[in-house]
């Protein structure tokens, strides 16, 4: 692999038999957290690395080692995928001889319909899931992201949002698109986002709530000499910090979707009738997530259970909860070697979001509550079970739950409830630093409650929603992070 010094000793690489017609023809790129653990890049490498060599990937020093064993994987990969692509090829002459019309026909469905790029995300059992994207999924996301961000060849988007993040949300390739300037950061800091928004002349920049809490709050802050449009997913700015944001010169944009929806699915579509609100209004409508964007499909908002196999919508009352569900082509091909998985998240034929919602009766969605056990803090998914998992491993501990619980700078953080051994004994600070050492530090949970015992249902199953409703009282969303 070779270094490029200039990302601050962070490690970008490609096969050492590496050939442009073949990276070409894969189209394929992997992205994933970089603050993922071990375990994980392990879990990772075994189900994509092996059969696809065209790796994309940042890895700090600690990861100096796992990077010397990917070099033996690229080796040995892209040595078998030369041989089935010669193969392929042959193949593919012999079909193109005998019909080459048809030929044309079936290559044009498999290169808008193929697999594109491989996301891998934490989902809800800790093992990351590869997410397959494909090309004609990306590509309609990238120009969704044209129109309802407002991109043109004048934009100057600054990358406040990490590229592996659901891809980046498809905006590298929507300014692309558009011949709009990309603008990168090295880390997120008010002062530099400030720096180069006054300097690079910054129109556009992405991320959570957090990131916009960041720019809001900074020392730097100060009234823009030309707007710029913030587009912030989940959870949207408060209406204070809302009223401040469009007192600085900024828009907010805010959209909804996940890792397997190509980033933003939803746009809370603006209404020129509304300006006329007063404050807390505007901030009530700002706050849905609102309808599938121009090339997605609707969202729907559906009772838990299927009814002789399909799926049943809520009233749109404002009030009745139920799961929202997406399909189209902005919704995934599947999880990638995990046909069990792709089954479930796609019962009765469209994708299970695993967030509670509610339908308006102007056809808006708004989230109220997550069906999956994850936390998400600061825009990133945190899995419940990986972090119990972490704090069981500790010999002093016999049960633990972990839950999401509001934080005013992260939206959301995971907080464990934990039962000890009769006759054991560790702290608060000693139980953390072990679960800093198993898992990803900014999985860890920031406090630790020690309790006699767990809620628990007939069955022994752990009551989580009596955790939530004493940490989540006087909330009126469950989504903030």
């Amino acid at each position: 692999m070779a270094q490029n010094k200039s990302t601050e000793g962070k490690v970008r690489g490609r096969p050492r038999a590496y050939d442009p017609q073949t990276a070409l023809q894969q189209a394929l790129g992997v992205f994933w957290n970089t603050g993922y653990s071990g375990a994980s890049l392990d879990s990772i490498a075994t189900a994509a690395g092996m059969n696809r060599p065209s790796l994309y990937a940042a890895f700090g020093d600690k990861h100096a080692l796992y990077i010397k064993a990917l070099e033996q994987y690229w080796e040995f990969a892209a040595a078998s995928m030369h041989e089935a692509l010669t193969d392929l090829e042959a193949l593919g002459q012999k079909a193109h001889q005998a019909d080459p019309q048809a030929y044309e026909r079936h290559a044009n469905a498999v290169r808008k319909d193929s697999l594109a790029v491989l996301v891998y995300t934490s989902g809800t059992t800790g093992r990351p899931k590869g997410v397959m994207y494909s090309h004609r999924g990306a590509y309609l996301n990238a120009l969704g992201e044209v129109l309802h961000s407002s991109f043109t060849h004048d934009s100057a988007y600054l990358w406040t949002l990490p590229m592996f993040h659901c891809n980046g949300w498809c905006t590298t390739w929507a300014l692309v698109a558009v011949g709009g300037t990309q603008v990168c950061l090295r880390e997120v800091r008010a002062e530099a986002i400030w720096r180069l928004i006054d300097e690079e002349g910054v129109t556009h920049l992405n991320g959570a709530p957090t990131v916009v809490a960041m720019v809001l709050d900074a020392p730097q802050a100060h009234t823009l000499d030309h707007p710029v449009v913030i587009t912030t997913a989940a959870a949207p700015p408060s209406p204070t910090a809302l009223a401040r944001a469009e007192r600085m010169g900024f828009s907010i944009v805010h959209v909804y979707g996940l890792t397997e929806t190509y980033g933003p699915y939803s746009v809370c579509e603006w209404h020129h009738e509304w300006d006329g609100f007063d404050q807390e209004e505007r901030a009530r409508l700002r706050a849905r997530q609102g309808v599938g964007m121009i090339q997605a499909e609707r969202m729907r908002v559906v009772e838990s259970e299927l009814r002789d196999g399909q799926l049943v919508d809520v009233p749109a009352d404002a009030a009745t909860m139920g799961e929202v569900v997406m399909r189209g082509n902005n919704v995934m091909k599947g999880y990638y070697a995990d046909d069990e998985a792709t089954a479930k998240a796609f019962a009765g034929g469209w994708f299970h979001s695993g967030d509670l919602g509610v339908m308006h009766p102007d056809g808006y969605v708004e989230l109220r509550d997550r069906a999956k056990d994850v936390v998400v803090s600061g825009g990133e998914n945190i899995s419940t079970i990986e972090v119990e998992q972490a704090v069981l491993a500790h010999e002093a501990v016999v049960d633990a739950a972990v839950i999401g619980v509001p934080d005013e700078k992260w939206g959301e953080r995971p907080k464990a409830f934990v039962v000890l051994k009769p006759g054991a004994s560790v702290t608060e600070a000693e139980l953390l630093d072990h679960v800093r050492g198993r898992i990803a530090r900014y999985k860890a949970p920031r406090e630790v409650e020690f309790l006699d015992a767990l809620p628990k249902t007939s069955t022994g199953k752990t009551q989580k929603y009596a955790l939530r409703e004493k940490e989540w009282a006087g909330q009126t969303s469950r989504i903030k992070g």
